[in-house]
Parts: structure tokens; sequence; C-alpha cells
């Protein structure tokens, strides 16, 4: 049997996460590794019935999932989805916006048509954007009232400021070091960015 504790060091026990994206993949890896430190996880997910054997996949504890079919490239769709988690779980203590559509590895370049590259930028950057900012609305109201929120991620687009905007809220620090990757051809800085 494997010690629980030394597998997951943090207990996340009565917490909850997002995960979008998570009905396969590295979504579905995150949200398995979460419940297994205890976290309750929404899975969400365009597709209904893979979000479905997304939640059978995760039903082996000690945290639970549920699923909540979610576009969020559609911002009444991440509102229904946010709605649905927060009726289900409570409050929310994270997000994982994981959700993204492949463009130059899965098509090649020269064969996306505009409306592919429209659809792409509307998932992964605009809908990442309405997702956080929708998350940071919605946390507010759980929150004191001198209140951090400290997000980790890469922001070579410069979203930020636009969640910040969005979520009425406003970067009180913001920290950038360069991470390497697997390849350790992008030296890019990470940006780490406390909101108030």
């Amino acid at each position: 049997m494997i010690d629980r504790a030394f597998v997951h060091p943090l207990d996340l026990t009565g917490k909850v996460a997002i995960v979008t994206g998570s009905n396969r993949g590295i979504g579905l890896g995150i949200a398995k590794g979460l419940i297994a430190a205890g976290c309750n996880v929404a899975i969400w997910a365009r597709d209904r019935q893979r979000n479905d054997e997304a939640v059978a996949e995760c039903a082996q504890g000690p945290g639970r999932a549920e699923a909540f079919a979610c576009d969020v490239a559609d911002a009444d769709s991440i509102e229904a989805a946010l709605d649905g988690t927060t009726a289900s779980f409570g409050a929310i203590d994270g997000l994982f916006a994981n959700a993204g559509i492949g463009g130059g590895g899965r098509m090649p370049f020269l064969e996306q048509t505009d409306d592919d590259w429209a659809r792409m930028l509307e998932v992964n950057l605009t809908g990442t954007r309405r997702t956080i900012a929708a998350v940071l609305r919605n946390c507010r109201k759980y929150l004191a009232d001198d209140f951090n929120v400290f997000l980790v991620a890469n922001d070579k687009f410069n979203l930020y400021p636009q969640i910040a905007a969005c979520a009425d809220m406003q970067i009180v620090e913001q920290f950038k070091r360069p991470v390497l990757n697997r390849t350790e051809r992008d030296k890019a800085a990470y940006a780490e960015v406390i909101f108030r």
C-alpha cells in the first residue's frame, strides 16, 4: 500500500478546484492528482460523455469530482458552469485554466482557415481570460476585505491587466522570473502576480 502522505504531502481535504479542459489529457491528470490529495474537483469541458467518463475515472477518492459542460469560449457557458460548481461544492479555492485547442501541432499552419485561427484564439486566450475573471469575481464574495490572490502563469500575451479589469481588481505586485521548459529553448519569464 502506498502511503498517501508520502505521495501527496499537501492535504487538500475539503478544498474545491475547477479544472478546465479536464475530461482527458493533462487536465484529467491534474484533476486526478487533486482528488487523490482530498480536493473536490469540478471538471469543466465541452463533451458531456467524456465528462461523465472522467468523473468515473476519478471515483477512487478521497476527494470527489463532478462534471459541468462548459465551453470557455462562451461567457454564458462559463457562468452556468460556475453557478453549478458553487451550488455543488460551495466556495472555490483554486482554478487550473487548462482548456485549450491545438493549432499548429494538430493542423499545419498553411491549412488553417481564419475561422480555425479565430476559434483557437477565442478558446486559448479570451476563454482563459474570461474564466479567470469569472472565478475571481465569484471568489471575492467569500474573501476577507483585505485579501490577495496569487496567480502563476506564463503571461506572454499580457492578459493579467485585462483579467484584473474584468474582475474589478488591481495588480498590487508582479514578479517575473525565467523558467526553462523541457527543451530549454524558451527562457521567457513566467509572471507571478498578486491581485487585490
